[in-house]
């Protein structure tokens, strides 16, 4: 259930919607909405959608402080996570393309502009962007983006792409309704991206990357963020692999040992030798903390369905 508040733009239908899930995160939703307010675009060719996934603070002043240099429209959900609040924007927007970012992300000022140069060529493809991080001293924030970039480039090598992330996605509307947009049962940010964009390669969909369509991501992390963030990867991971296999789709395979040497190769390839030893250390906490959720989350489902209580619950 979603509430609108404000008045819903009228009028002709805009190109894109930008649909922003948000909690809890007003300073990092006002850089945003910053950003979007400045983008080298028409203002009548893009809308703007905030879903307040259960926050605790009202967002009217900050969103009202943004009327009038955007098409602005706020929406509020009970708590159920990312995948759910990008549901609710999408069954609300009115574009011809969702346009997918996160609050801590702030567009270059072309970004819209790059996204339909790549739309000429591909109209009919999920588009993702390029990622970069936006808080460069921190290292924790580096070694999260870096992975990311390292998955991209060892798909690229192996095969094809697999997914983009959906802090820098763009999704065709109607094939998004059709396939049912992001897993709403996930109350955690953890592979519902991966798990839609594998619904749409099974589908028969293309993913295409736009590399000059360049997103900023202001995600500061610490040591307890950093692992919690990957260990809920680890949890997100286990129900992907699940829904592939209840739905038809594939079975769980390990990945090539390349990508663990690539892993650790790539920061030597970037940055000096003691900053790089230190970013390729928490590559390899990430992907310890990913293993260790996995597991955490299949006996937690394994128990689950035996019926027995859980002794332990982790904070999402």
């Amino acid at each position: 259930m979603s509430e609108g508040s404000g008045p819903c733009p009228s009028g002709t239908a805009p190109r894109h919607s930008v649909v922003i899930p948000t909690r809890n995160r007003p300073s990092q939703l006002r850089h945003c909405l910053d950003a979007l307010s400045k983008l080298d675009y028409t203002r009548e060719d893009f809308e703007v959608l905030i879903v307040d996934d259960g926050g605790r603070s009202p967002l009217e002043p900050l969103v009202a402080g943004f009327s009038s240099r955007l098409q602005l429209q706020l929406c509020r959900q009970p708590h159920a996570g990312p995948g759910a609040a990008r549901n609710t924007g999408a069954a609300a927007a009115r574009g011809q393309w969702l346009v997918f970012i996160d609050d801590d992300c702030a567009p270059r000022v072309d970004y819209l502009r790059q996204i339909d140069l790549h739309l000429e060529h591909y109209p009919h493809a999920m588009v993702g962007g390029r990622t970069v991080n936006g808080v460069a001293t921190n290292p924790f924030s580096t070694a999260s983006q870096m992975l990311v970039d390292v998955l991209y480039e060892y798909f690229r090598r192996e095969s094809r792409l697999r997914f983009f992330t959906s802090n820098n996605l763009v999704v065709p509307i109607k094939e998004y309704r059709r396939l049912g947009g992001f897993a709403a049962n996930w109350a955690y940010a953890a592979a519902e991206d991966r798990d839609f964009c594998d619904r749409w390669q099974h589908d028969g969909g293309q993913l295409s990357e736009a590399g000059h369509a360049i997103i900023e991501h202001h995600h500061v992390l610490g040591a307890a963020s950093f692992l919690r963030q990957h260990f809920n990867y680890g949890r997100g991971a286990f129900h992907f692999h699940e829904a592939r296999k209840r739905d038809g789709r594939g079975r769980h395979q390990l990945e090539s040992f390349r990508l663990y040497g690539l892993l650790l190769r790539t920061p030597y390839q970037k940055m000096p030798l003691f900053r790089a030893t230190m970013v390729s250390i928490l590559l390899l906490l990430s992907q310890l903390a990913n293993v260790v959720g996995f597991f955490y989350e299949k006996a937690r489902e394994g128990m689950a369905s035996l019926g027995w209580a859980r002794p332990w619950q982790v904070c999402q």
